[in-house]
């Protein structure tokens, strides 16, 4: 559960919302995003996991990002990471001096990363028994 809107750390807060779609929870992020905002930030990623859904953080509202951010998200644990731009120019930047744009998977926009087909592929139907 995330903290009371009045609380200190959430004023201003990055955490735009947290929004539950068909086979998706995306975190949808804002404005500049520091060490600051990291104990947020976790809290915030462990909701989205507990929805057993694939995790999207859209970055295309935040201008700003540093390493202990990035640090975050690499520590959310659920794989495959995947990003929603468009990214602004610092974010491109901080992934690539980071070496893990390849670490993440990194959609144009939200709509690219909410795609069915994307989606279903990274959770195979489930068979009970073998074919043989």
């Amino acid at each position: 559960m995330l903290p009371e809107p009045d609380h200190p750390r959430v004023k201003g807060s990055p955490v735009v919302s947290i929004e539950d779609y068909q086979r998706a929870c995306v975190v949808v992020l804002q404005g500049d995003l520091d060490h600051d905002d990291q104990d947020l930030l976790r809290l915030t990623m462990r909701t989205a996991r507990l929805s057993g859904k694939q995790v999207i953080i859209d970055l295309s509202r935040v201008s700003f990002l540093d390493v202990a951010t990035v640090g975050t998200l690499l520590r959310a644990g659920n794989a495959p990471l995947c990003l929603a731009g468009p990214l602004a120019l610092n974010p491109q930047r901080v992934l690539a001096l980071t070496w893990t744009e390849g670490v993440f998977r990194v959609f144009p926009s939200l709509a690219d990363a909410l795609v069915e087909p994307w989606l279903i592929s990274l959770h195979p139907p489930h068979r009970g028994h073998s074919d043989n």
